[in-house]
């Protein structure tokens, strides 16, 4: 591995384990304006930040890569605050109506972050419980803008946040795996006191057998698509250093080999191990992996984003097509799946939209 993603790996180390950043000695000007740049480019800046700071004065960036740094980090935490405060003013009113807001990803995981506003957020996904159509249309009636995104969820634009609103926790079109692992998912909502609140709000974290499931399989369905960064990396790794004996594991893995997960799920674990140093205590975690050092240059070197392409829907829908192509050995060897029957599907699927 090129010697400034391993100086970049070992910062983030620091951050994930709460100690001392350890460089063997002092990087140049250019080399940390690298690290930084990879820091902005992998969604880490601030969790990286907070690594640098521990430094000994010997080993700091120059004033000028200080001083950026820093500046950035305030910016994601001005827009932290301003997320969560939105997305509490929002749960709030949902709650005077009786439904029950549960944060999927971003500010939920950012809560097994040292620093939860550290951990960038880009929209707020939401899930309420069976009362998907009721909090449209309450969001709309307190002024929000209420757009349909098909079959999935809905945009909420609320007073400059923007929710995802999810009538499924994950996309279950054309596959009856994913329809039952969406049912698995709901399921861990039925008895609401297996969520967690949010302190000082109004919003609730969803069980650790829910998000050990939902973490693989979104971060799988992006590894797919088009990459992922090592901000997915460190979701697994702070969600593995807090809950690692609250998941039933032989469970997650059953269901993780029905939907062919396992390998992926395996790999990310690994890399966790190897190359952010967590410290597993629960031997029932799978830390072996053949795939994770393809996985872990693929994360570092290799995304193609379709998401964030601005491109348009045409556009991503042709990356997305190119990347099936420059991405087909993921389907054969991380999920023993024939990538160009996954393409037809999928094309299939996206023009369509049978439900």
């Amino acid at each position: 591995m090129h010697l400034i993603y391993q100086r970049f790996c070992s910062l983030l180390a620091a951050s994930i384990n709460a100690t001392g950043s350890i460089l063997p000695s002092p990087l140049s000007g250019g080399e940390w304006e690298n690290i930084y740049r990879i820091s902005i480019q992998q969604g880490v800046l601030a969790v990286v930040y907070d690594a640098v700071k521990r430094l000994p004065g010997n080993l700091q960036p120059d004033r000028d890569v200080r001083m950026a740094w820093a500046f950035n980090v305030d910016r994601i935490e001005k827009r932290y605050d301003m997320q969560f405060l939105r997305a509490d003013e929002l749960a709030r009113i949902y709650a005077q109506h009786g439904i029950k807001t549960v944060v999927l990803k971003g500010i939920g995981i950012g809560m097994y972050y040292p620093v939860p506003r550290h951990r960038e957020c880009g929209d707020f996904d939401c899930f309420l419980c069976g009362d998907y159509e009721r909090g449209n249309a309450l969001a709309a009636k307190y002024g929000a803008k209420v757009s349909d995104c098909g079959y999935k969820h809905s945009h909420i634009e609320y007073k400059g946040l923007t929710v995802e609103n999810h009538r499924y926790c994950i996309g279950i079109r054309g596959s009856k795996v994913l329809q039952e692992m969406e049912t698995y998912l709901q399921s861990q909502f039925s008895a609401p006191e297996k969520c967690r609140i949010v302190p000082d709000s109004e919003l609730l974290l969803p069980p650790a057998d829910f998000n050990a499931l939902f973490l693989i399989q979104h971060a799988s369905q992006h590894f797919l698509i088009e990459g992922i960064t090592i901000r997915h990396v460190c979701d697994w790794a702070f969600f593995l250093k807090h809950e690692q004996n609250s998941v039933d594991w032989p469970q997650f893995y059953r269901l993780c080999r029905k939907c062919n997960l396992k390998k992926f799920a395996d790999a990310l674990t690994a890399i966790c191990v190897e190359k952010l140093g967590l410290e597993l205590t629960n031997p029932a975690i799978q830390t072996d992996s053949s795939v994770a050092k393809k996985v872990f240059e693929n994360v570092m070197y290799g995304q193609e984003r379709v998401y964030s392409s601005g491109k348009g829907l045409w556009g991503s829908r042709i990356i997305i097509v190119k990347n099936f192509f420059n991405y087909r050995w993921k389907y054969k060897e991380v999920y023993n799946k024939n990538w160009l029957w996954e393409l037809l599907r999928t094309s299939f699927f996206t023009v369509f939209n049978p439900m």
